[in-house]
């Protein structure tokens, strides 16, 4: 329960301690395992908090093709916060094994619709995902697949390497998904940028990034100012003395 209040307290800053209280009692804690499904588009809407480990966030279209709109890392939530929605947009598959917070997807609605802190952070988390996907959807359209593996290389850096001792996050097969793009189309950019002497295949999955610099300059100056900062290695809630303290102030939450 301490994790639950400390990740709360960490996405939901301006919350009132009581509001915090309520949804930790009314969560439920939930492992994951590396491939299983969090979240399916058409069920019932939750709202899922990662404690540990990385999630992505996808929509698939009519011909089956998938595509990975946002990779979720801990702590962070997971999926579509809507209070207009009752059902799942977006699906969710955890990319390693996950430890998540499970809500109702009313509970978190009526707790903004009592606590304006709470909606004011659940306001600000969104338009900063909403801006994300905008600025992902122009990369997709405009730039060639070539292009946008590189950049996907780039920002995913952390996920699609592994190591001698365990398999990447993203095998070669996921970057598809991750730049909207067909498996052919995808694994002839990946021979190009191989060609280049850019990159390197290892076994079935793994990959090895040999030219950093000219990844960046295949992908482009602009696109990768766009897309923003790569992302950091997911990391685990810390529980223990060098937590993160939250200290509730109670003036102004009256």
């Amino acid at each position: 329960m301490e994790a639950i209040r400390r990740v709360l307290c960490e996405l939901l800053p301006e919350a009132k301690a009581e509001t915090l209280e309520a949804l930790a009692a009314g969560s439920s804690r939930c492992p994951f395992a590396r491939g299983q499904e969090i979240l399916a588009p058409g069920t019932p809407l939750r709202v899922l908090i990662l404690l540990d480990g990385a999630a992505g966030v996808y929509h698939d279209a009519p011909d089956g093709r998938r595509a990975i709109l946002h990779i979720a890392r801990a702590p962070d939530f997971v999926g579509v916060l809507s209070p207009y929605q009752t059902v799942q947009s977006v699906g969710a598959v955890a990319l390693t094994p996950c430890d998540a917070v499970l809500f109702p997807g009313s509970l978190l609605s009526d707790s903004a619709a009592r606590d304006d802190g709470v909606a004011r952070n659940l306001l600000r988390w969104s338009n900063g995902r909403l801006d994300l996907m905008l600025r992902r959807l122009a990369l997709l359209t405009f730039l060639p697949t070539r292009e946008r593996l590189a950049l996907a290389l780039i920002t995913y850096d952390v996920l699609t390497a592994g190591d001698g001792e365990h398999p990447p996050i993203l095998g070669r097969s996921d970057l598809a998904s991750l730049i909207g793009a067909s498996r052919e189309m995808t694994a002839h950019a990946f021979r190009a940028l191989e060609r280049e002497g850019l990159v390197r295949r290892i076994g079935r999955r793994r990959l090895e990034v040999l030219d950093r610099e000219g990844l960046e300059q295949a992908a482009g100056d602009w696109a990768i100012d766009a897309l923003g900062p790569t992302i950091e290695p997911p990391s685990p809630i810390r529980t223990g003395d060098d937590a993160v303290q939250c200290e509730r102030d109670t003036h102004g939450h009256d």
